[in-house]
């Protein structure tokens, strides 16, 4: 049996995949099987990928554009962030809310982690590593 899902529901399910949902919260916020949701992302061009490698969604491009935004994340980086050959990582000691603004920048969530005295929320891609180390902010700040 054939099913059709109307236009709006696959439009939501294309929103909500291209904002960074995963197919079982598309599944669910839509009351679809994850199946069917998958094939709407899948029969409009999209690639559907595991949540552990959802970091290779985040544009190379975020740190390039030169306006207030990148630069401010680029010095959050050099000051209170690490940088390996391949990932990317932020810290706060104390101010989690404040953490969370960079999904806004990155457009994707990610997840926080928490340790004896800090927050911290890190993404692995070999591109951005390459570019903020290029541009002077590197694993062994002096």
């Amino acid at each position: 049996m054939k099913y059709s899902y109307s236009k709006e529901v696959e439009i939501k399910a294309l929103e909500l995949f291209d904002s960074g949902k995963t197919l079982s919260e598309i599944a669910q916020l839509l009351n679809l099987t994850k199946s069917t949701s998958r094939m709407l992302i899948l029969r409009n061009g999209r690639i559907p990928i595991s949540k552990a490698k959802r970091s290779q969604r985040i544009c190379m491009n975020v740190f390039e554009p030169n306006t207030s935004t990148s630069y401010y994340w680029l010095g959050w980086l050099a000051s209170d962030g690490n940088v390996t050959k391949n990932s990317i990582n932020f810290y706060s000691a104390v101010d989690l809310e404040h953490l969370k603004k960079i999904f806004i920048f990155l457009k994707q969530e990610l997840k926080i982690y928490k340790n004896n005295s800090c927050y911290a929320v890190g993404f692995s891609n070999k591109e951005i590593a390459e570019y903020v180390y290029n541009i002077g902010i590197t694993p062994k700040k002096i």
